[in-house]
């Protein structure tokens, strides 16, 4: 607990690139945008939209579509909107980005935590802790108070008690991208002689990887042809039965990240995030209701706005590229309703200090 972070060896994956714009930023962003690549890939989509220029996820987490929303209704907003989406995160994941770095000189205004059904229940995952975004953020936050939520199983605890007594079993992996990076410096003018990386299209397979170069993942401002993925058969699989014991884990997580931001003054925004009907049907018909029950009692229990987007805009296939994620077409429905509320929600833009009042006084707290 008393080495740097930052001097610690890390694979540079999506959430070592973002963590390390976000506090290296000399203006931090006044709202921050949580959640999977749900809520990362039509914001970022949208951007290169808006700017009709290319923009690399990697490098750039910054959302000007947003802050330009969020001025239409309050004028006197001059901030910047950060993209915080991590591919395949969870609720644990989100909070873990507010619990070791919303805190200090980078503590946001408003905190935006996007959830679809997945982000809080999927068949496909094991707990917290195995997560590659929270075992990254656990460096700047020490976790043994929950431990029990993060590993909530005793097998899994008996592993963690192995690594706490064997230093070398726990940096096994921190010992390989170290050895890594140190031949990757050496071999790095053969390289890139040999190979000239080109830009690719953000897939599910951008989940799976360890490490993500820069200009590699690229979201172009007039994309080809439309096409849509169904990749209906992977979305029954994660969604097969409710899986209750994850639901009830991933809840209290949730419940953990909306008192921090309580605790911390910053203004928790919830946003149900869009589905399809078809998503809807083939998920267990359980699951959605819980769902929705769910993000409203947590807006009643902690006092925070909650848009439900899909009450709200009228999504078409069409704003989607799959199942699940959204298009720029999409991200723009979505943008706009969390730039709507922000700017005309007295609970929401009084929290940003801006120098003038929202157009429209918001009442309520379901949008």
């Amino acid at each position: 607990d008393k080495v740097d972070p930052e001097a610690l060896p890390a694979a540079k994956s999506w959430v070592y690139w973002a963590t390390q714009e976000f506090l290296q930023k000399n203006e931090h962003p006044q709202v921050v945008l949580l959640g999977s690549s749900l809520m990362m890939n039509p914001t970022w989509l949208q951007e290169a939209a808006h700017l009709k220029a290319d923009v690399d996820i990697v490098a750039n987490h910054r959302t000007t579509y947003l802050e330009s929303v969020i001025k239409t209704y309050l004028p006197g907003f001059n901030a910047q909107c950060y993209n915080f989406g991590l591919p395949g995160s969870m609720m644990s994941d989100d909070y873990m980005v507010v619990r070791a770095l919303m805190r200090g000189k980078n503590k946001p205004a408003i905190a935006v935590i996007g959830l679809g059904p997945r982000d809080l229940m999927d068949c496909r995952f094991n707990c917290a802790a195995s997560s590659k975004h929270f075992q990254y953020l656990e460096r700047y936050s020490d976790t043994h108070d929950i431990i029990n939520l993060t590993m909530p199983q005793f097998w899994q605890r008996i592993n963690f008690v192995v690594k706490e007594l064997d230093y070398f079993v726990g940096k096994k992996w921190n010992m390989q991208v170290a050895a890594g990076e140190t031949a990757r410096q050496f071999f790095q003018p053969l390289i890139s002689a040999i190979t000239r990386p080109g830009p690719l299209e953000l897939s599910n397979e951008a989940n799976y990887r360890l490490e993500i170069a820069k200009g590699v993942w690229i979201a172009h401002p007039a994309s080809a042809s439309y096409f849509f993925l169904d990749n209906t058969a992977e979305w029954r699989r994660r969604h097969r039965k409710t899986n209750d014991t994850l639901f009830a884990n991933q809840t209290q997580f949730l419940e953990l990240a909306l008192q921090t931001c309580r605790k911390e003054g910053i203004e928790p925004l919830l946003v149900n995030m869009p589905i399809l009907d078809a998503s809807k049907n083939a998920m267990h018909p359980e699951i959605y209701p819980r769902h929705l029950a769910l993000l409203k009692q947590m807006s009643d229990k902690y006092n925070c706005v909650l848009i439900d987007t899909n009450e709200r805009a009228k999504f078409v296939t069409e704003d989607f590229t799959d199942t699940c994620h959204m298009d720029d077409s999409g991200g723009k429905k979505l943008l706009d309703l969390i730039g709507q509320a922000i700017g005309s929600h007295a609970q929401l833009s009084s929290s940003l200090n801006a120098p003038t009042t929202s157009k429209i006084a918001g009442r309520g707290k379901t949008m």
